[in-house]
């Protein structure tokens, strides 16, 4: 109750719990933008000032690790607004005060001990409110300042291939291209709107091995005409202007670190220029997506001026079937 009566919160709960576990006490004020989480279990004695501090420390992780669940959880329970979740996804943080609670009893005893602790423990200690509590009384004794919290999104291979998809098409050198979405769930393709579908960015996830939990997605152009449609004269000479570009383009993603890999022959007749990103734990979250994301932006804004000199993917009269090659 002290939360909504004296900090004027639009919202304030006991033992919210979410994917990643139960935080104690957690409030919301809307007009800061900022959380409240307050370790619930009374601190009696000096060394259980360490335990809250720990558990405070743990609640850290749940968030950083559980964000965007523990927004969605609370968006069922809490009266947000659509602007206080649009800025937390937008800057993929949260600010939260984090307080450990004193018996009200014991308040003249233990609070110098608990405020020495915090000031022994650094930015993080200095950060810390501190409530002497009671059933029917609540006092602040030492006020907490905001900590920003940079929150992180996981994904199921599915969720990540759409977001990056909706993402990239949001971005300026992706203004002239449209999104084509395959079947299978694991690629999204770009082409020139209205182009050959065969002249294309892709983001594709790789098949995992049994032996390795990691996720490796390619980032890539493509280049896949089939062999009979570059007998035609025309044809092959618009498929080396494109390879040229290609090559020149790797060149320079080479130049300014990005180590692109460019394949003239791959297949029977098709090429790429590509580079496979991994991951670094065993999840898809937004730390990863950032990564694909740059990499992509950075292949597009390459490449696609130097394609555009030479009307890289519109579609020409007649032209014949493709085959289809692995």
């Amino acid at each position: 109750m002290y939360f909504k009566k004296k900090l004027k919160c639009s919202f304030s709960t006991n033992e919210f719990s979410f994917s990643a576990g139960k935080l104690d006490v957690l409030a919301y004020d809307r007009k800061e933008k900022c959380f409240h989480v307050a370790e619930g279990k009374l601190a009696s004695r000096t060394a259980s000032v360490g335990h809250a501090v720990g558990q405070l420390i743990t609640y850290i992780s749940m968030l950083q690790e559980n964000g965007f669940d523990f927004l969605n959880r609370i968006s069922k329970e809490a009266n947000l607004y659509l602007t206080d979740f649009a800025d937390f996804f937008e800057n993929q943080s949260i600010k939260v005060c984090f307080y450990i609670v004193l018996p009200y009893e014991q308040r003249n005893k233990i609070l110098d001990s608990a405020r020495l602790m915090l000031c022994n423990i650094g930015d993080f200690g200095d950060a810390i409110g501190i409530l002497s509590a009671s059933k029917n009384k609540c006092l602040l004794d030492k006020y907490a300042k905001p900590i920003s919290i940079k929150i992180r999104r996981k994904y199921n291979p599915k969720e990540f291939i759409d977001a990056i998809g909706d993402k990239f098409l949001t971005l300026k050198i992706a203004r002239s291209l449209e999104k084509r979405q395959s079947q299978n769930n694991n690629v999204v393709n770009f082409r020139e709107k209205d182009g050959n579908p065969y002249l294309h960015f892709e983001v594709w996830q790789k098949r995992k091995r049994k032996n390795d939990p990691y996720y490796t997605f390619e980032i890539a152009f493509h280049l896949e005409w089939g062999v009979s449609w570059q007998k035609n004269a025309r044809t092959a000479k618009r498929a080396r202007k494109i390879r040229r570009k290609m090559a020149e383009s790797r060149r320079i993603l080479k130049k300014h670190g990005y180590d692109f890999k460019y394949q003239p022959e791959w297949g029977k007749a098709w090429s790429r220029l590509y580079i496979y990103r991994k991951t670094r734990s065993l999840v898809l979250d937004t730390d990863f997506f950032d990564d694909v994301l740059e990499h992509l932006n950075v292949l597009a804004e390459t490449l696609t001026p130097r394609l555009n000199k030479i009307n890289w993917g519109k579609t020409r009269k007649r032209e014949p079937d493709e085959e289809t090659e692995e």
